[in-house]
Parts: structure tokens; sequence; C-alpha cells
């Protein structure tokens, strides 16, 4: 199972799912984190960075 977000709008997802729905039955699950513009939302590209499983561009 892959949770995939995609740039600033979605970047919270990677740190909810892991602090707040992990334990869920989804301990298998991973996220990914696809940056498209870094001209926005700067703070939360960064921390979605730092709960990601894997970063993109």
């Amino acid at each position: 199972d892959i949770i995939h977000c995609h740039d600033w709008s979605s970047a919270p997802v990677a740190w909810l799912f892991k602090e707040q729905y992990k334990h869920y039955g989804l301990s298998k699950a991973r996220a990914v984190f696809t940056i498209h513009n870094l001209e926005f939302g700067a703070a939360l590209i960064a921390k979605a960075m730092a709960f990601a499983d894997k970063a993109t561009t």
C-alpha cells in the first residue's frame, strides 16, 4: 500500500498518516511525496519530506 501525496496541498497527509492513522492496520503502508512547485507551501513541503518514506521531484 502506498499513499502518494502531490505537492504542498496534500503535504499534511504525509505526517498525519504517520502520527494519527498508521496504527489503524496500516503499518505496512508507505508515504511518497512528490514536489511539483517549491514556490508555494515551503513549510508544509519541508515537514512532509521529513515524514515521507520517499520524496521525489
